[in-house]
């Protein structure tokens, strides 16, 4: 996928680079996660008429309502969506306060994470770990990758600065840098119970060496065979204001 990525680059436009790589990793994950799912851009809109502002790549269940806006560009429901993934070409890092790539994923992922889906049942982001005990995402799962981007001590110590900022629960769930080969992983119980870890408290865990894309094709499988389990009626009326009255 990298090699790919690479070949991407070769583009003039940023724009076009951009978009051929969010075509990349949108294919890597149609060919191999479940056809449950199909991959679009575009927007999350809640129950209360938020927005997410543009997503590169949406992961929505392929049977669900979502309004298309023609190609692959659709508006999709917060109740409606498995997750959101921002793709950069290259991570800049800096502190929140700052102007950089990482400041941009982090702004959105915020966004997507405060996103109200309204009244799902049953809760779709919810799975038993491999010891048995049930676990469940509070917020959509978001994830950043990078096809070039900073030594994990960096990005490690920037996301510390952002945790004192904002609830761990509004943190991008996995950041994968490809060529550093590494998938930081948010210590959430998703996958590991941190009571079991040396240090429970922990904020991200990082992937063995030549595993990040196992790490972060393993998260989404997770999520969406999460989704497709459990596929909760989608409350469509509280979106579209529908209500009755007497004939």
């Amino acid at each position: 996928m990298l090699e790919k990525a690479n070949e991407a680059g070769l583009a003039s436009s940023t724009s076009i680079r951009g978009a051929a790589r969010e075509l990349v990793l949108s294919e890597f994950f149609q060919a191999n996660l479940a056809e449950s799912v199909a991959f679009r851009t575009g927007e999350i809109i809640d129950v209360k008429g938020q927005r997410s502002g543009q997503i590169d790549i949406l992961v929505v269940p392929t049977g669900v309502p979502r309004f298309s806006l023609g190609g692959t560009n659709v508006i999709a429901l917060a109740a409606g969506v498995v997750g959101a993934i921002e793709v950069k070409s290259n991570l800049t890092t800096s502190g929140p306060e700052g102007d950089s790539e990482l400041s941009t994923a982090l702004n959105s992922c915020v966004r997507v994470k405060q996103l109200d889906p309204g009244p799902l049942v049953p809760w779709p982001w919810t799975v038993q770990r491999t010891d048995g005990a049930d676990t469940k995402l509070e917020t959509i799962p978001y994830s950043v990758v990078a096809y070039r981007g900073p030594a994990p001590p960096t990005l490690i110590a920037h996301l510390k600065e952002w945790g004192s900022k904002v609830q761990t629960r509004l943190l991008p769930n996995t950041f994968t840098v490809l060529e550093e080969d590494y998938t930081l992983s948010l210590n959430d119980g998703w996958s590991i119970d941190p009571a079991k870890l040396p240090d429970p408290s922990t904020l991200y865990l990082i992937s063995e060496p030549e595993s990040s894309l196992a790490h972060l094709f393993d998260f989404w499988m997770k999520c969406v065979q999460a989704w497709t389990f459990n596929f909760p009626y989608t409350p469509l009326n509280r979106y579209l204001r529908l209500g009755f009255r007497l004939a």
